[in-house]
């Protein structure tokens, strides 16, 4: 159940980009993430301390739910629950709701010779817009969002490098964004250590770009003078380290932690957070039932090469010549008919049925008959010995023969 694409607060699917391709599958995400923050980047991407040491945190809890329709597109919902405090010298302001919601799809478009293309689409409704006479502390962008974007990776040996680029167009006539990415993940059996640079730009200016005043009285007075949401034509260049833990082959834990080097007209600080993920396949898909390697997720544990033979369950191995061989059992039932068809007399396998007067003879009639024909017994004995011998070592099988004690 290995989900990839979980949503901050512009389009970041490419931090996580280890989604397997499989109809029916069902990835299951929960991220958690804290944000702080004491000073802002301004408009020329200088960092100012806030005022009388004031400072401004964030909490996102963010779980979603992808499911593998078919095997190279998937769809996604989700929602995020942000839990915001602010403080300066007049008050400390609290605000906890259920901000957004999420829905998502993405299609593998390109799969060749271990390069990925991923489309990615995600619009993200706000579910909790921002008033201008508000006195509750900002908590998310309070815009909905359409977020397109475009996903590259391939894997090398253990390395796996990715890209992103993208727009966020964002509503209530907030500034459009491109958003971008680099990274690259590298392996350690069940571990795996990364690094990414990640970041937005403006690109369509906020409709109140002449009147910047309007949105930074709200941040002044709400937010203790943050600008990490409801600013003017933002900007922002984070650093990122992720180590990623499989603690299972469908269960998965990230930690990471962010922190903001360059931007303008936005808050400036550091992030901390993990992800656990979780992943299982079923029938409840369309088309074709395979899969793509296509997951940056760390070298599953390696499976026991000493299992089964499940594909040839009759495989038989001799030890030496006079041990005797055991065949090796299917560890799943089936229903089979034994194959006679060999080139082996099969009058050897067949239950005896004596008739009475052979079977059931005085004693000294029957040490009669054997001391008096011994040569000839000896000789039809030797002949259907040596003959049943051949036909047990075709089978694989050795018996050790020995000669009949008068008396017995």
């Amino acid at each position: 159940m290995v989900c990839s694409f979980l949503i901050f607060d512009y389009a970041n699917a490419f931090l996580s980009p280890d989604q397997v391709y499989k109809n029916g599958r069902f990835d299951l995400a929960i991220e958690s993430a804290y944000f702080r923050s004491t000073q802002n980047f301004d408009a020329n991407g200088t960092q100012q301390t806030l005022l009388n040491s004031n400072s401004y945190q964030l909490i996102n809890v963010n779980p979603q739910i992808r499911w593998g329709i078919f095997k190279d597109l998937g769809v996604r919902a989700g929602f995020n629950i942000a839990t915001a405090e602010s403080a300066d010298l007049s008050a400390t302001r609290k605000n906890s709701t259920f901000n957004r919601i999420d829905f998502g799809l993405d299609y593998l478009l390109i799969d060749s010779s271990g390069f990925q293309g991923i489309v990615d689409f995600e619009y993200a409704y706000a579910a909790d817009k921002i008033a201008t006479n508000t006195d509750s502390v900002i908590n998310g962008p309070g815009a909905s969002e359409i977020k397109p974007s475009l996903i590259l990776r391939m894997p090398i040996e253990h390395l796996y490098p990715y890209g992103l680029i993208g727009i966020n167009y964002r509503s209530e006539g907030l500034s459009t964004l491109l958003t971008y990415g680099l990274g690259a993940e590298y392996h350690f059996s069940e571990i795996g250590l990364g690094a990414a640079l990640k970041g937005y730009s403006t690109i369509k200016n906020d409709d109140n770009s002449n009147n910047t005043s309007i949105r930074d009285t709200i941040t002044t007075r709400v937010n203790a003078g943050s600008k990490k949401f409801y600013s003017i034509n933002p900007n922002l260049l984070t650093t990122e380290m992720f180590l990623k833990f499989l603690l299972t082959d469908n269960t998965m834990i990230k930690a990471f932690a962010n922190y903001d080097v360059y931007g303008s007209n936005i808050a400036q600080g550091f992030t901390v957070g993990a992800t656990l993920t979780l992943s299982i396949d079923s029938s409840l898909g369309f088309g074709q039932n395979s899969s793509y390697r296509t997951d940056n997720k760390p070298v599953p544990r390696k499976q026991n090469t000493n299992s089964v033979n499940r594909q040839n369950p009759t495989t038989h191995s001799k030890k030496n010549n006079n041990s005797t061989v055991i065949p090796r059992v299917s560890e799943e039932p089936t229903l089979f008919k034994e194959d006679t068809n060999d080139g082996v007399n099969q009058d050897y396998f067949k239950p005896v049925t004596p008739q009475k007067e052979e079977y059931i003879q005085p004693i000294d009639q029957n040490n009669s008959q054997i001391e008096t024909a011994p040569h000839q017994n000896d000789s039809m004995s030797s002949s259907t010995d040596e003959s049943l011998k051949n036909d047990l070592d075709q089978l694989g099988y050795t018996i050790k023969l020995r000669k009949k004690k008068k008396g017995q």
